[in-house]
């Protein structure tokens, strides 16, 4: 995991990769970043097609500076893009696996909230 982390200091800033803790909760990889100040907010990042966990961290401490940030990355591949949900064809979602995906993100959240 170090390892991993020095390769980013060029991709994070700095100071985020003293805190960032990059995990696994049920089927989704993810990056919990504690809030310096104890805040009690939480901003939820969820990035867009063939984004990752890493994508909104900069906007996530724009919009808030002192919150955590829980920022998951879509666990469905089309093809080497993340997503949070399948689709069908362009435009075009999969109705019941967005419900189903709904449900599991749901059950993240949930589950984060506790650990964290």
């Amino acid at each position: 995991m170090s390892g991993f982390l020095i390769g980013l200091v060029t991709l994070i800033p700095h100071r985020y990769t003293y805190y960032m803790q990059q995990e696994k909760l049920l089927e989704y990889e993810y990056l919990f970043v504690p809030s310096e100040s104890d805040s009690k907010t939480t901003l939820l990042l969820l990035h867009g097609t063939g984004g990752d966990e890493y994508d909104l961290l900069e906007v996530g401490k724009m919009i808030d500076p002192k919150a955590n940030i829980l920022s998951p990355r879509g666990n469905v591949l089309e093809g080497t893009y993340n997503r949070f949900f399948e689709r069908i064809s362009e435009g075009v979602f999969n109705e019941e696996d967005v419900i189903q995906r709904s449900k599991d993100l749901s059950d993240f959240i949930t589950a984060a909230k506790e650990k964290h």
